[in-house]
């Protein structure tokens, strides 16, 4: 899928899973300096004429990339559909899905009920192999 680019066949459109969808999508936008996100979906409308799924799927897309940050609104545009490829956007681009798969998995508390402070334990108890902790 990587050498892949925007129009794909219909079916192929409605099967990817989204997220690879979205950076097809974002890929295209960027080749075609695309500034608006519901022109980029009119865009294929000729393409995928037939296929309202299609249109459909390339939307979720785009707000895909919208909510996970990919793209922001364009201030510097009157339309309220005007967007922007974000910095985050562009490091997707440049490192691909699994770069984001890895932030989004990190970008979490992964283990908020430890806090700041160590476990209870009695005085001199081991807290775990070979480290005791510090009063």
């Amino acid at each position: 899928m990587e050498d892949e680019g925007l129009p794909i066949e219909a079916d192929e459109v409605v099967a990817l899973p989204l997220d690879e969808l979205a950076l097809l999508v974002l890929r295209d936008a960027k080749a075609r300096g695309e500034w608006n996100w519901r022109n980029g979906v009119n865009h294929f409308r000729s393409s995928y004429a037939q296929r309202p799924d299609a249109l459909q799927a390339l939307a979720e897309a785009w707000s895909w990339l919208y909510t996970h940050g990919l793209i922001a609104g364009n201030r510097a545009q009157q339309s309220a559909d005007a967007i922007t490829i974000s910095r985050r956007g562009n490091a997707v681009l440049e490192s691909g899905l699994g770069w984001l798969r890895a932030v989004e998995r990190l970008d979490v508390d992964l283990v908020p009920v430890l806090g700041s402070s160590p476990p209870p334990h009695r005085s001199g108890q081991c807290a775990g192999v070979g480290h005791r902790w510090q009063a």
